[in-house]
């Protein structure tokens, strides 16, 4: 039997709908993907049996910084970033497995598997040590990374990581019926946009669905008509108008979900201690989606971490703030 409330009636009617929608529609009108174009070329390699695309610049033989972005981003979330660095640092961006340019195959997504791709992208390009920098889901690859290949880690950045907070209600619904929630976006997706082009999806994503201004309750940056969040979205508007429209749009949506469980499920409490890698903590003191109480949790947690705030940014303050957290990562990167 279902919980009494509004908790429990949630559940029956969601389930109820889930169970209604059998996945993709029949007879969609299926169209080649078209990879997303980033601030560098895009390059690809073979890791864990996984297509997985990055962009690389800078001097080979210099100190390596490898980004990595969090749930639903790309690695085009660094453009403001990487760049900065090339002249000094042979820098790497990569996008996570069912993210942006790589492939999602119908497997297991974790944070486990997340940072064996860092280091099997690490071995191939023969990178012995590296500069790890993550942001939320991407934080938390880079933790676990530090924690089970430290000997692969001259330094931590974490940028509003996750790894500590546990999901409410409805997060754990989702992480317990990956599949079944997946099926619901798919269907429902595809039932709108079947025979439509990806030029008339692009505005209506831009507008309705990514449009900052619709979500402010959670919102994913402080400043919702910051030009650098504002070019992001747009970004993505464009991308996911072409990717609905291809096959691989259901399992990049299965493959976001499996992450989500993933973060819900690989709790890093107690292990941040083991961390001996020197540790940045970069944090938007306005952050809704991992408050920045976490933020001082990692710092007495991680033995002689260090934490930066930056004033009036969200959870993506690479983006909303590119100089302020540009200038921390470089005093941090020339430091001891």
């Amino acid at each position: 039997m279902f919980k009494k409330g509004r908790n429990g009636l949630a559940l029956a009617g969601l389930l109820a709908v889930m169970a209604a929608c059998g996945g993709p529609v029949k007879d969609y009108d299926y169209q080649p993907l078209k990879p997303a174009d980033y601030f560098l070329p895009c390059q690809y390699a073979n890791v864990e049996g996984i297509k997985i695309a990055y962009v690389e610049t800078g001097p080979v033989s210099a100190p390596c910084l490898i980004f990595i972005h969090g749930l639903l981003g790309r690695l085009d979330n660094w453009r403001w970033n990487a760049p900065a660095f090339a002249d000094r640092y042979h820098v790497l961006a990569l996008d996570l497995p069912g993210f942006g340019n790589s492939e999602m195959a119908d497997r297991d997504i974790t944070i486990e598997l997340f940072a064996r791709v860092v280091k099997g992208l690490m071995d191939q390009k023969g990178i012995a040590r590296a500069a790890v920098i993550g942001n939320s889901m991407g934080g938390e690859t880079a933790l676990f990374f530090a924690i089970h290949y430290p000997d692969r880690v001259d330094k931590l950045v974490l940028v509003d990581a996750a790894g500590l907070i546990r999901p409410q209600f409805f997060g754990r619904l989702i992480a317990d019926h990956t599949n079944k929630v997946g099926d619901l976006i798919v269907h429902r997706v595809q039932r709108r946009t079947k025979n439509k082009p990806a030029s008339e999806i692009y505005p209506v994503l831009k507008d309705k669905v990514l449009n900052p201004e619709r979500r402010r309750r959670v919102s994913i940056a402080f400043d919702l008509k910051n030009p650098n969040v504002l070019e992001m979205n747009d970004g993505y508007a464009l991308y996911y108008a072409s990717l609905v429209k291809t096959r691989e749009f259901e399992w990049h949506v299965k493959g976001a979900l499996r992450s989500f469980r993933s973060i819900a499920r690989t709790d890093l409490i107690g292990q941040v201690g083991a961390v001996r890698a020197p540790t940045l903590i970069i944090w938007g003191d306005q952050d809704q989606l991992i408050p920045p109480k976490f933020a001082e949790i990692f710092r007495k947690a991680i033995a002689g971490s260090r934490l930066v705030w930056i004033k009036d940014a969200g959870h993506i303050p690479m983006i909303e703030k590119p100089a302020e957290f540009n200038q921390a990562l470089n005093e941090f990167l020339s430091g001891p």
